[in-house]
């Protein structure tokens, strides 16, 4: 009986050192099969974003949360908030190619505060400067206080 256990102490031996070889030598084969195929890059590229080509600005109800799709907010005391489709470069889908932009209000009658205009102002120019944006491709969407001015061209009105 010791006879036999000392047998099938041995076979697990020469078992175990067979799997440790066999699986040296199939990592070996696989490198060298690896550094002898030659490396070709993807032919498919990555689709570029569409560039961003409109500004939209609007105002919101600051008690409600704004459910629709933007990607800058400026709240009343003229603080600015990106969302994670801003960072993300994210593009509306309805909207191609347009930054929305949303002003928060306490009333939707109500107009926007100085701050507010100030920090639009400075966002306006500088995603002009960024996007080349033209003056006349930037609406204001809801916003009675800044549509009704004298000069019809609203962006102006606010300090462009």
């Amino acid at each position: 009986m010791q006879a036999q256990s000392v047998a099938n102490k041995n076979r697990h031996f020469k078992t175990l050192i067979l799997l440790v070889v066999s699986m040296t030598v199939g990592a070996f084969f696989l490198f060298w099969l690896g550094q002898m195929t030659p490396v070709t890059p993807l032919s498919a590229r990555a689709k570029s974003a569409a560039p961003f080509k409109e500004i939209a600005v609007r105002t919101g109800m600051a008690e409600t949360r704004d459910k629709s799709f933007f990607h800058l907010r400026i709240d009343e005391e003229g603080r600015l908030f990106q969302t994670t489709a801003w960072k993300a470069k994210a593009h509306d889908p309805r909207r191609l190619g347009t930054i929305q932009i949303v002003l928060t209000v306490s009333e939707q009658d109500e107009g926007i505060s100085a701050a507010q205009q100030k920090c639009l102002a400075r966002l306006l120019a500088d995603l002009r400067k960024d996007f080349a944006i033209a003056s006349s491709n930037i609406r204001l969407d809801k916003m009675p206080t800044l549509a009704s001015h004298e000069d019809s061209d609203a962006p102006t009105s606010i300090g462009l």
